[in-house]
């Protein structure tokens, strides 16, 4: 039998398994794979509606508050243009009071 040339082999570190480790959990699957089944059977549940509507009106005030900052910066021959007038009306609008509503939470928790 010839002998094996091993001159163009790549080394190969030899392999150590972790005392006391197993890679797999008592139930039979890995702690990651029950990760990922747990999440694709049990989604996250969306936000309350209350808190989406402050989350909303909070997404308005900061637009609103960038169309003022352009407002702000509008060359004068665009002064008496329509995007001043679209501007002004969105500048104009009182978010403060939508975003002082609390909607019900609903279900007697009210």
């Amino acid at each position: 039998m010839p002998a094996l040339d091993t001159s163009s082999a790549l080394p190969v570190a030899p392999v150590r398994l972790m005392s006391g480790a197993a890679p797999y959990s008592a139930t039979g699957g890995s702690d990651c794979c029950n990760a990922i089944s747990k999440a694709a059977y049990y989604p996250r549940r969306p936000p309350q509606p209350s808190r989406r509507w402050h989350d909303t009106v909070a997404a308005l005030l900061a637009l609103q508050g960038e169309y003022a900052a352009w407002y702000d910066v509008l060359p004068d021959n665009l002064r008496e243009s329509a995007t001043v007038d679209a501007l002004q009306e969105i500048i104009d609008l009182d978010l403060d009071t939508l975003y002082a509503i609390s909607p019900p939470r609903g279900y007697g928790r009210d």
